[in-house]
C-alpha cells in the first residue's frame, strides 16, 4: 500500500491512495510499493510516482497537503478489529526534507483519536 502522484497534464497532479494496482485476480499483490508502479495502465501522457509508503505510513484513510507542501495522512490502525467504542486514529505529518518528491520522513501529528476518517489543514 502506499501513495502516488499522477500527473494529469502540464503542471496538474492528483494524489491517489493504491489499494491494488490494476493486476489480474491471480496476480494480485501484495506489491512492495514501487513494484506495484509497473502494474498500471495509464493512458499516454500520463504518469505515475510514488510518494510516500510503509513504514512512513500505514492504513492510511485520507491525506491533504498543507500550503508548504507537507502532507497529514490520517491512520486508522486497529479498524475493524477493535471493538467500535475503542478504534483510535491518528494523524501523520510527513515531509520531503530533500525535494526529491518523496516524503521520507513522518512524525505523528495527533493520536489516540476516535474514528479520524478525513483530514484538512487549517490556517496554514
Amino acid at each position: 500500500m502506499g501513495l502516488t502522484r499522477t500527473t494529469l497534464a502540464p503542471g496538474i497532479a492528483c494524489t491517489v491512495l493504491v489499494l491494488v494496482a490494476g493486476a489480474t485476480p491471480q496476480q494480485r499483490g501484495p506489491y512492495e510499493p514501487r513494484e506495484a508502479l509497473g502494474t498500471f495502465e495509464l493512458p499516454p501522457g500520463f504518469r505515475i510516482e510514488l510518494v510516500a509508503s510503509e513504514p512512513q505510513i500505514t492504513d492510511p484513510v485520507d491525506m491533504a497537503f498543507d500550503p508548504d507542501g507537507r502532507l497529514y495522512v490520517a491512520e486508522m490502525p486497529d479498524y475493524p478489529a477493535a471493538e467500535n467504542d475503542s478504534v483510535t486514529s491518528r494523524i501523520k505529518l510527513l515531509d520531503d526534507r530533500d525535494g526529491d518528491g518523496f516524503y521520507e520522513t513522518s512524525t505523528v501529528f495527533a493520536e489516540d483519536l476516535p474514528f479520524v476518517n478525513g483530514v484538512m489543514p487549517w490556517r496554514k
